[in-house]
């Protein structure tokens, strides 16, 4: 998608035109100048040629400066005026584009843009979905928003926890200030997951609908499934004890004490435990790769977890992070979600450097975990090989952890 400034919000007016309107301003005040330089060099010249002074007929000199000033000042008036008309008709012109395109988006959200010579698999599932109506639409009534717990905000959306139709979620809302470019953005996300939850896959977090009576106004709430254990990174950071055990979650939601394995304690409970998360975010993943469809931030904060070790992979609409840090842009385009990562990304703590860089250039790589097996870290350095298509794809690291599960050393006493 491509928007001008003035298509992206109706305050602002769009560069060249503030720049055309000051030299036009700057050029008029210079007619001025010259105006009175040649009106003074012209008296001189009088005044040479006919060997009399102005001084001798002051009245002459000074109605003809007066009708001069009069007719410069006239026009000056006059461009200025039809500028600011130009400037206005412009600004009044992108807000009703803007107000069109609005409607047009809309419309395509709501009904969707099904045709019968589209066919299924020669589109990319995050652009074929956007083909399809949206059918996840719920009332005021099925909302109740805690207001008082704003969990995070930024220039875009708010999000707080609440219920939906009683049922615990994390609702994500704009507001009226939300820029379009994102707000057109976010309705393309909303279409992804509901998709992705009318094919009700076990591993990723369910949306639960959204509320978009009032959508004209780029206000939009959008619910999601809500996981009383939190996240995979704080449960790790904080069920990981100084004395060397884990807590495994069981199925009523309660956690319980596992000794973490290592070189002298390789209890498989504990090892078991953390292979079959890993296991049930590959399956998600391999699902969302067989729809064409990337994640674009994988990280333990997007991984929440349920009852019964049941793990769920969340925020499919990741592109924002990197919108953000791009906010002020004339022509907008949401950042790609990459399928790859660079090798330099997963170095915490490293800063960029040229040395560094020759240091992965060269095959440096981080060193083997504390507790992982030499077949693990393998699987690792095959997802950090420099070229994208030599490394592991999630089909590949399923099997992989599958037989690390299946391993002898794990089978059951």
């Amino acid at each position: 998608m491509l928007i001008c400034a003035t298509s992206q919000s109706p305050n602002f007016l769009r560069s060249q035109d503030i720049s055309s309107a000051s030299f036009l301003t700057q050029s008029i005040l210079s007619i001025g100048k010259v105006t009175r330089a040649f009106t003074n060099t012209t008296a001189k010249r009088n005044e040479t040629k006919n060997g009399t002074s102005s001084r001798n007929n002051p009245s002459d000199s000074t109605r003809n400066s007066k009708w001069i000033i009069i007719s410069v000042s006239f026009g000056a008036t006059a461009l200025l005026a039809f500028i600011i008309l130009i400037l206005v008709f412009r600004y009044y012109s992108a807000k009703k584009r803007l107000q069109r395109l609005m409607e047009k988006e809309i419309r395509e959200f709501r009904t969707g843009k099904v045709r019968a010579s589209v066919v299924r698999n020669s589109v990319t599932g995050a652009i074929s979905v956007q083909l399809f109506p949206f059918r996840n639409e719920i009332t005021v009534e099925d909302i109740e928003m805690e207001l008082g717990k704003l969990m995070e905000q930024d220039n875009f959306m708010s999000i707080f926890p609440g219920t939906i139709k009683g049922r615990r979620a994390i609702l994500k809302t704009t507001g009226l200030k939300t820029e379009f470019p994102f707000f057109k953005e976010f309705l393309k996300d909303i279409k992804v997951m509901s998709y992705v939850c009318h094919r009700m896959h076990p591993n990723i977090v369910e949306f639960l609908g959204a509320l978009t009576s009032n959508i004209h106004n780029r206000v939009i709430v959008a619910g999601f499934e809500s996981s009383p254990l939190g996240n995979l990174k704080d449960f790790l950071r904080n069920n990981s004890t100084s004395n060397g055990t884990l807590r495994s979650i069981t199925e009523d939601g309660k956690i319980e004490h596992i000794p973490i394995p290592n070189e002298k304690n390789q209890n498989k409970e504990a090892a078991r435990t953390l292979l079959n998360w890993c296991e049930q975010i590959t399956t998600a993943m391999v699902f969302l790769h067989q729809e064409n469809l990337v994640h674009g931030d994988l990280s333990a904060s997007n991984i929440l977890l349920f009852p019964n070790n049941c793990i769920k992979v969340s925020d499919l609409c990741s592109w924002r992070k990197e919108f953000e840090r791009n906010y002020y842009i004339e022509n907008f385009r949401a950042p790609p979600k990459w399928r790859w990562m660079a090798i330099e990304d997963p170095h915490p703590g490293i800063l960029w450097s040229p040395k560094f860089v020759s240091a992965l250039e060269n095959g440096y790589r981080m060193d083997v975990p504390t507790f992982s097996t030499q077949t693990l870290y393998q699987m690792l350095l095959r997802c950090w090989y420099r070229y994208p298509n030599d490394r592991l794809n999630f089909i590949q690291i399923k099997e992989i952890i599958k037989d690390c599960m299946q391993a002898p050393s794990l089978s059951a006493n």
